[in-house]
């Protein structure tokens, strides 16, 4: 399986929201900033992938419009943005660790 499927399977399949963990500078600890992932349009019941990088919008749910949204907007691979950002569910799982210590 290539980066591009993977991602798309993690978005669309298993309805992963992708971010990443940053300090919170105020209240201390760590928060996740959601940067994609896919959402149900309250007008019109569609599917959309919802991105914030430099401002934020959705696009239609296709591979096409994602292979536009990781070139056009957050310039990278499919390989470089599964590099770059994690997902909800690691975040919760890392939080979880450190609570626990």
């Amino acid at each position: 399986m290539n980066a591009m499927d993977l991602l798309w399977k993690m978005l669309v399949d298993h309805r992963q929201v992708f971010g990443r963990i940053e300090k919170n500078n105020t209240l201390g600890g760590a928060y996740f900033w959601r940067v994609m992932h896919i959402g149900t349009s309250e007008m019109n019941g569609k599917q959309y992938i919802y991105w914030t990088h430099a401002g934020s919008s959705a696009n239609k749910c296709t591979r096409k419009d994602l292979a536009w949204v990781l070139k056009e907007i957050f310039r990278m691979t499919p390989a470089e943005f599964l590099a770059e950002y994690t997902t909800y569910h690691e975040y919760l799982r890392i939080d979880q660790m450190y609570k626990e210590c």
